[in-house]
């Protein structure tokens, strides 16, 4: 469980000083009754206006203050209302302002809402400047108001920080006090455990899986998966439930993709119609959204679009050929792959780099030099590809007898993750 502490202080006083926006609507969100919230969701779902939950709180807060908002001013297709005998109030549901929608968009494909164009900003600074993902944001932000560190004030539409708390830093968040005024009760004691030495048994079979499958020619298949595992499963469930809402029908391996590329790339919304399973493509002309697949994040394709029965998205073309040669291999093959996938993003032995769009094995995980047997150089990129002097695919144990031979592999991860997790049940009873 994540608890408050100076390093998270430290970063949400730069966050407030920078981003304030960003961190001010997710506070807001997490001010709210989650009744209230589903509340208003349910509503705008009967409405079909699919506007996400950041938008709640300013919602209710606006339309307590000036009555009932016109939901087709406010619809996340940014149309605005074309009605003139409409008797709604038409001020924007996030900002409060008169004349634009909270989902509205300029000639210059920029918001329409200041609001908007700040938070968007803000949201792609966070993982380019401070190295953050939303998800993270807001569990620190949820465990700061905890421990009333800051708070949201809806009069005033600001965060706001406890100057008397213990870790507040003044104007210089960079010289953060770390030791508090009283000292802090000591943890409680806990039984210590054997300290290993190197990579475990489950770890080092994980990782010979992956450098063996990334010589098979599966880097493709490997970094989609690895994307999709990095995300929390919440982030996953909740982006589902939006495309539900929406009438949206996507894979699971569509959210990490969609949600890099709509907020990070393109701030006009991505045009849906597009990217539809059909393949059928966008028959909308003009269409106010951005014509970008959601896969790949290249123009003028979608993520299902064909041509001549074949996918035009490459990066969709090369990981539907590498699955169809992973599930030819055999079931088994295909479900220890898979499973060695899960645990290498569990034990960080390698991790997504949404800017390369691939999964990278982590030179300093104790699993690398043992599995790669020496073969790269110190400047070779530890990128998911073929290296040069491959790992034989039987020849492993007797090069590194540390290395278990690949066929006798299968099956055996998903066996000793089960024993491991007996062993920490027999232990709790005990």
């Amino acid at each position: 469980m994540l608890r408050f502490n100076a390093d998270i202080a430290s970063q949400l006083q730069r966050l407030v000083q920078n981003c304030n926006e960003l961190v001010g609507v997710y506070a807001a969100e997490l001010s709210l009754n989650p009744a209230d919230v589903e509340m208003v969701l349910n509503r705008w779902e009967e409405h079909r206006i699919h506007q996400p939950r950041e938008h709640v709180e300013s919602f209710l807060y606006f339309e307590g203050k000036y009555g009932r908002l016109c939901l087709r001013l406010n619809h996340w297709e940014g149309r605005g209302c074309q009605s003139s005998e409409c008797t709604y109030h038409h001020n924007c549901m996030f900002c409060g302002r008169e004349g634009h929608g909270a989902s509205g968009v300029e000639s210059d494909e920029s918001w329409s809402c200041p609001r908007q164009r700040a938070f968007q900003q803000q949201q792609m600074e966070l993982q380019t400047s401070y190295g953050l993902d939303v998800p993270t944001l807001q569990n620190y932000i949820k465990v700061a108001m905890q421990d009333n560190f800051l708070r949201w004030s809806p009069e005033h539409r600001i965060v706001e920080l406890n100057r008397s708390h213990r870790w507040y830093t003044g104007t210089n968040p960079s010289k953060a006090v770390r030791v508090v005024a009283s000292k802090p009760k000591p943890p409680a004691a806990r039984p210590q455990q054997a300290k290993t030495t190197g990579p475990t048994k489950v770890e080092l079979k994980a990782a010979t899986i992956l450098f063996n499958a990334v010589n098979m020619g599966f880097e493709e298949y490997i970094g989609v998966h690895c994307a999709r595992l990095s995300l929390p499963e919440t982030v996953l469930k909740q982006q589902q439930a939006d495309w539900q809402r929406a009438g949206i029908q996507q894979p699971e391996v569509n959210v990490e993709p969609f949600r890099r590329i709509s907020a990070i790339e393109h701030p006009k919304p991505i045009c849906m119609r597009l990217n539809h399973q059909r393949g059928l493509g966008c028959a909308q002309t003009p269409c106010q959204f951005a014509h970008v697949c959601l896969f790949c994040g290249q123009r003028n394709h979608g993520a299902f679009t064909k041509n001549d029965l074949v996918f035009e998205c490459e990066r969709q073309r090369r990981f539907r050929n590498q699955a169809e040669q992973v599930q030819m291999r055999s079931a088994a093959f295909d479900a220890d792959l898979m499973k060695a996938i899960e645990y290498g993003v569990r034990f960080k032995i390698i991790v997504w780099d949404s800017t390369t769009m691939k999964a990278v094995f982590r030179k300093r995980h104790g699993t690398y030099d043992i599995v790669r047997q020496g073969a790269a150089t110190p400047d070779q990129s530890p990128a998911l590809q073929p290296v040069s002097s491959p790992v034989p695919m039987a020849a492993s144990p007797a090069t590194n007898p540390q290395v278990p031979s690949p066929i006798s592999l299968l099956g055996e991860i998903a066996a000793a993750d089960d024993v491991t997790a007996s062993s920490k049940k027999k232990k709790k009873k005990k």
